[in-house]
């Protein structure tokens, strides 16, 4: 069995998941459906390197209290800033992918913000697979704007 720092060792960078991606969508014969699940896994490894809860990540002000208050991330959830329903057809329209041309995407994915429950769940009931009326594609902000919940850097 391999040791936690093999197994650390063995992850890939940002830049090796959007090169492979690149190469995967590359691929004219694979079914959409493939093509899709695919996408949604190289988002996830992309936003998890680092950790789960990836210092980079923003936190909304009542996440932050309720961390600094129990230290515990139980009743927090991270939450991607652009729905990824949203991000893979913008990264599945790309013709001639390369990991240069998919790393904007692939950034704008990995934006993660961390909520409480209560927060996530009324985004969700609005803003779960859209973005506001008039919202720039690249205002990972927005739905937190729009919902009026304030948001700041992760706690260091």
């Amino acid at each position: 069995m391999a040791t936690r720092q093999e197994r650390e060792d063995a992850k890939r960078t940002r830049e090796e998941i959007a090169k492979d991606l690149a190469a995967i969508l590359a691929l004219t014969d694979l079914h959409e459906h493939t093509r899709r699940g695919i996408a949604w896994k190289m988002i996830w490894d992309f936003t998890e390197v680092g950790g789960k809860w990836n210092k980079s990540y923003q936190w909304s002000d009542a996440a932050f209290k309720h961390y600094a208050t129990t230290g515990s991330y139980t009743g927090l959830r991270r939450e991607h800033s652009c729905p990824m329903s949203l991000t893979i057809p913008e990264l599945l329209a790309v013709t001639a992918p390369t990991a240069k041309k998919l790393m904007r995407l692939l950034e704008r994915a990995a934006a993660v913000c961390v909520l409480t429950e209560a927060e996530d769940k009324a985004l969700n009931k609005k803003y779960k697979s859209c973005m506001p009326p008039g919202a720039l594609p690249d205002d990972i902000l927005a739905r937190y704007t729009a919902m009026k919940i304030a948001i700041k850097p992760a706690p260091r």
